[in-house]
């Protein structure tokens, strides 16, 4: 059995303990201690890390009574040691889960909403409410944490018996508890049981900040971050705003209004490049068809190589050129190393697209398939390219004549 000391001071940064156990597993060692300051994985909160005689515990686990420590050299049963903490870590995570007890226990509150689901993240915190929550409310809940965290109210805990909890007033219930069972209280916010670690007033939780939010199941998803990470969360979209202000010369207050105003005009670009680009894939394909191979029954082919067109030109020029009847469309495009191919007919010809695919992508050691009436692929551009695209034309011609 190991005693928890963080449960009695989470402040306590280091102790001496005795090492009851030491055994391998598949790649590291575990260590069983009979006290400790290392709080292990449970209750949403991960595990802290820290030292055993300077080695490094990369987590602890929680198996009942006992808390084993996975540390990557063994460590011998009897020795006495001294363990301690990475408290920047504990004090992250203390500040975080205090945070989300003052969020869901207002949320409650206010709301009646109900915590089904909390995650503690390396850099955020989620809770997962049964009920929505509108954008007005949440600003009013995380305005009503603020303001418990100003009130610096003390987080006290006590241990009750199994017996005596049915009358002890709770918004939270774990199931399954038994013996002496841990409560956590912020007066007039919140009261539940909970094994993590927490700040001693509510103050040191610093500040909580929704940072977004979701639509989960029926109800909702608040992404938040308290105390430090806070700060480093508000640096960052500091300098994000700070950037796009110096790229718009403009002060930080106009950033949203300049980036409306930019978009709307690269819609307006974007819808007349459109436009443009419709006007001379039509020109082009009527080049091309004044070019095409005729073949038999009013059938003709139109085999060419384009320079760097997007998916959706390729395709447009395709659909272009099969707008006429009688016409097999095999366009190819380069783009930087890759060439991209799509071949098509029009509604009255009846070969099959697929056969042709089949062929040029062994000629290029491509990959693509489609349906019969159009198909699409690529291949890498190699030295021997552009010979393989010129032999290609006459064999297609051949296995067109063949039908």
């Amino acid at each position: 059995m190991t005693e928890r000391l963080y449960y009695h001071n989470p402040y306590l940064k280091s102790c001496t303990a005795t090492v009851l156990e030491c055994r391998k597993n598949a790649e590291h060692y575990e260590v069983l201690l009979d006290r400790t300051v290392i709080f292990p994985e449970g209750g949403g909160q991960p595990s802290d890390t820290g030292m055993i005689n300077g080695i490094k515990v990369l987590r602890a686990n929680d198996c009942g009574e006992d808390i084993w420590n996975v540390v990557d050299s063994p460590i011998i049963p009897g020795s006495t040691v001294t363990v301690t903490i990475d408290f920047d870590r504990r004090f992250d995570h203390s500040q975080q889960h205090t945070g989300e007890h003052i969020v869901s226990g207002l949320a409650h509150k206010l709301f009646n909403a109900t915590n089904v689901g909390f995650h503690m993240a390396e850099e955020y915190v989620t809770i997962d409410f049964d009920i929505p929550l509108t954008d007005e409310q949440l600003l009013q809940l995380e305005t009503e944490a603020n303001a418990a965290v100003c009130r610096n109210i003390p987080i006290t805990v006590n241990i009750v018996e199994e017996a005596e909890l049915p009358s002890v007033p709770l918004r939270k219930r774990a199931s399954g508890l038994t013996g002496d069972i841990r409560i956590v209280s912020i007066d007039g916010v919140d009261s539940c049981t909970c094994c993590g670690t927490h700040t001693e007033t509510s103050a040191e939780v610093g500040i909580v900040k929704f940072t977004d939010h979701a639509k989960y199941k029926q109800g909702v998803r608040i992404w938040l971050v308290c105390g430090m990470r806070a700060l480093e969360d508000y640096r960052k979209k500091q300098l994000m705003l700070t950037e796009a202000s110096r790229q718009f010369s403009t002060k930080w207050e106009n950033v949203a209004q300049m980036i409306a105003k930019q978009s709307n005009e690269l819609s307006e670009q974007k819808r007349l490049y459109k436009l443009r680009t419709a006007k001379y894939l039509a020109y082009r394909s009527g080049e091309l068809l004044i070019n095409a191979t005729e073949l038999k029954h009013g059938c003709r082919l139109v085999y060419t190589v384009e320079d760097a067109l997007s998916g959706e030109e390729l395709k447009l020029l395709c659909e272009s050129l099969c707008a006429q009847k009688g016409v097999v469309a095999v366009v190819f495009t380069k783009n930087g190393d890759s060439l991209f191919y799509q071949l098509m007919r029009s509604e009255n010809v009846t070969i099959s697209m697929r056969r042709l695919i089949e062929a040029i992508n062994v000629a290029l050691v491509g990959k693509g398939g489609g349906r019969d009436d159009r198909v699409q692929g690529s291949a890498k551009l190699t030295d021997s390219t552009e010979g393989a695209l010129e032999q290609l034309e006459s064999y297609l011609i051949s296995v067109i004549k063949a039908e």
